[in-house]
């Protein structure tokens, strides 16, 4: 929970900046360290739900702020990497469209 406050507070920093290829690379590696970090933790039905959530919210904020391009990026690059390291997990959370759009 604590990587996902300081990601979402880099990401941030990231998106104010002008450079749109900053933004774009800062949001690949949001997403993949987030699906890193779901696949590394040992977590119950519950807690997979409320990071699944918590990753949606980013999403949703990105795109409030007018970051759609990021906001695509970030859940591609979390679901490529989910889709590419985990294929059972991925067929619960990406496939059934329960984090995909």
């Amino acid at each position: 929970m604590k990587n996902l406050f300081w990601a979402i507070i880099v990401l941030v920093f990231f998106c104010a900046c002008s450079d749109s290829s900053k933004k774009i690379e800062a949001a690949r590696l949001l997403g993949e360290q987030h699906a890193i970090e779901i696949l590394n933790d040992e977590l119950t039905g519950k807690e997979l739900v409320a990071r699944l959530l918590e990753i949606r919210a980013l999403e949703y904020e990105l795109r409030c702020e007018g970051n759609d391009e990021a906001a695509d990026i970030y859940i591609e690059s979390f679901t490529t990497f989910i889709q590419t390291n985990n294929q059972q997990l991925a067929s619960i959370i990406v496939d059934s469209d329960s984090i995909a759009n």
